[in-house]
């Protein structure tokens, strides 16, 4: 049995953030499109708290970590973008799972970046 946890984000120790994001991602964008919004935000607050705990059974005092996420969307109207992912992808979601992804959009026309990779082979 293994009695340690990494602390980074693929850790166990972030298992409650991480489905939190999941969860609020997935209504986020289901929100967005039935309300058909144009943007959102979604924002991860992580607060650590230190704490010095004395423990008797082990007579000392150990410093003990709290993490405290908060995991919040915003939706606005306006469409501002300053950076962004996209391109030629459309949002699709799987009716089996439930999760939404992204699936390239094959609409016959060749982009700049598709020549260039010919040209190489």
């Amino acid at each position: 049995m293994n009695n340690t946890l990494d602390l980074n984000i693929n850790s166990d120790a972030f298992k409650g953030l991480k489905h939190g994001f999941d969860a609020v991602l997935k209504d986020t964008l289901k929100t967005m499109e039935k309300k058909e919004v144009s943007k959102a935000d979604i924002t991860i607050k992580l607060s650590i708290s230190m704490h010095d705990i004395f423990f008797l059974n082990l007579n000392r005092s150990c410093r003990v970590p709290e993490f405290e996420h908060k995991i919040t969307s915003k939706m606005q109207v306006e469409d501002k973008i300053n950076g962004r992912m996209g391109g030629r992808f459309e949002l699709k979601l799987n009716e089996k799972t439930g999760e939404y992804y992204l699936q390239a959009i094959k609409d016959g026309q060749t982009t700049m970046f598709e020549e260039e990779n010919k040209n190489a082979e």
